[in-house]
């Protein structure tokens, strides 16, 4: 039940146009990937490429469904903050993190980001594995 609130009021901040949806849609339109060496360490993430993927985040099933060329499907199993209004770091940005198992059973963490520190404020979903993560920024379908 707390991972459904979690979620609800994650789409209720993104914008959505009902005060009571239970589906939200989002629109990423640029992506960046970065991946581990044999060390460990994260390395650069690329430049920002062109995309147009519809991201859709349904409370009802607790799934995060992202249409691109190979259909990633993310069902939520649990929430890594336990915070309401999302978890707030130094810079001010904001994040909802969701520990997710994908459509092939890997576990996996999907991060919702509002980026107030960036000058354009634009909201970015991550997807994270132990290996390789990338990133999408998106902007609300919702929104009118």
């Amino acid at each position: 039940m707390k991972k459904q609130l979690l979620v609800a009021l994650m789409i209720l901040v993104f914008g959505s146009s009902s005060l009571f949806s239970q589906i939200s849609k989002f629109r990423g339109y640029e992506f960046a990937i970065t991946t581990t060496d044999d060390s460990g360490s994260w390395a650069d993430w690329s430049d920002f490429e062109e995309t147009n993927v519809l991201i859709v985040m349904d409370n009802n099933i607790s799934r995060i469904t992202v249409y691109s060329e190979e259909k990633q499907v993310y069902d939520i199993t649990a929430t890594e903050e336990e915070t309401e209004d999302g978890t707030v770091d130094d810079s001010g940005d904001q994040s909802w993190t969701f520990i997710c198992v994908d459509q092939d059973g890997l576990e996996c963490r999907v991060k919702m980001m509002i980026r107030y520190s960036l000058e354009d404020s634009r909201t970015e979903l991550y997807v994270i594995y132990d290996d390789i993560s990338w990133v999408y920024k998106v902007f609300s379908v919702d929104e009118e």
